[in-house]
């Protein structure tokens, strides 16, 4: 196999656990096939604007606030953007430690100036929701960017490994779908997280793909315990781990009533960072704990209670009894393909009464985890193989 200079296109790396472990884990696996990788990453140093688009920035704040009659907050744009990178640095502290350490990133101020057609021979777009309307928007601020219109008519090579709309509904602009449209001619193939993509490929994109494993999944739990030095983190203060992102009544109903009938100690695994429902957040409610105390508390956990698809999977990798708060603002998409695919549904409840009456303790099938893990990452590995050769 030809060795090849390869950039993975994926959401920025910042305190989501389980986009940072699939950047991390595709990565591994193509470094393993002997290729030079590097994770695209967006830069977040603060801009530094000239003066007078400072005072244009100020001029235009002043004409919405009269003509849509509606004060718009006035700001120097420059500090803003300092104070805005300072309050990351603080949130990323722990996490940034990991993406340093760990993950070799390519490190963009704009995807479309910075991104040449020599930079890499291959660019793999993938995984988590970077097709997601919701999330793709961070490549620089249109989810047709995560298409590469901007290479149309130049190298690199592309395809896209297990790219995810997060959705199984269409959610783009004319304008969008018809960037993505046309852009997506250029992939040599496609491969998408959930089943529901591939229908969406064709009918909006009129491109065929073909379903395959989150990247997470090509690694088993005992690569991410030894190559993480898992075992050498502190022990996690429980044995039910709590990985809820967005936090409600009725989930804290669910982890109280789990915590009580199956006589566990709950312990928590993730600051409110990315908690939607939490208003008024204090910087320090958003310090992400490391990666590695997160991957060490499914080594710990006894149970696991979540509303996050990343969760899922390293529950699953660690074959621990788990339950899933589906969360449809999010996407259940990519919940019931996941579950589909290791017979799992019975996991997914979205009230404290569907956990009643349900077997959720009960251990999971290792045997049939593992025959599906065998066949898939060996379908996932070929897809890999054929198209970077």
């Amino acid at each position: 196999m030809k060795k090849m200079k390869i950039g993975i296109l994926t959401l920025p790396l910042h305190t989501n656990y389980g986009g940072i472990l699939q950047a991390y884990a595709l990565q591994t696996v193509l470094k393993r096939l002997g290729h030079e990788v590097a994770v695209i990453n967006k830069s977040r140093e603060p801009i530094k604007l000239p003066l007078y688009r400072v005072v244009r920035s100020c001029i235009k704040r002043i004409l919405l606030t009269i003509v849509k009659h509606r004060r718009y907050r006035f700001y120097n744009v420059n500090k803003e953007s300092e104070k805005t990178y300072a309050d990351f640095k603080i949130k990323t502290q722990y996490t940034q430690k990991f993406v340093d350490r760990y993950i070799d990133c390519y490190y963009v101020a704009n995807y479309k100036q910075d991104i040449k057609s020599d930079t890499f021979d291959a660019i793999v777009v993938g995984s988590d929701q970077i097709w997601s309307r919701e999330h793709g928007w961070a490549i620089d601020g249109n989810v047709a960017n995560a298409y590469l219109p901007f290479l149309l008519k130049t190298h690199p090579m592309r395809i896209a490994y297990a790219a995810s709309f997060g959705k199984d509904s269409w959610a783009y602009t004319e304008e969008q779908e018809k960037i993505a449209k046309l852009a997506v001619r250029n992939f040599v193939a496609i491969s998408v997280r959930e089943q529901s993509g591939i229908d969406l490929c064709k009918k909006h994109l009129g491109a065929e793909a073909i379903q395959l494993l989150d990247p997470t999944m090509l690694l088993n739990a005992e690569d991410y315990v030894k190559d993480l030095d898992i075992r050498n983190i502190p022990e996690s203060p429980g044995n039910m781990l709590v990985y809820v992102i967005d936090g409600s009544e009725e989930k804290d109903a669910i982890v109280q009533y789990c915590e009580q009938k199956f006589r566990l100690r709950r312990f928590n695994v993730n600051s409110r960072a990315e908690d939607t429902n939490l208003k008024n957040k204090t910087i320090e409610d958003c310090i992400q704990p490391p990666v590695e105390q997160w991957i060490r508390g499914f080594l710990d956990a006894k149970f696991v209670v979540t509303d996050s698809f990343h969760a899922c999977v390293f529950s699953i990798l660690f074959h621990k009894p788990f339950i899933v708060v589906g969360n449809k603002s999010r996407g259940m998409a990519r919940f019931v393909s996941l579950l589909s695919q290791f017979d799992l549904c019975d996991r997914l409840v979205q009230t404290v009464n569907d956990v009643y009456g349900r077997d959720v303790f009960a251990p999971l099938s290792t045997q049939m985890i593992n025959k599906v893990l065998v066949s898939e990452r060996e379908r996932s590995m070929k897809y890999l193989k054929q198209y970077l050769a």
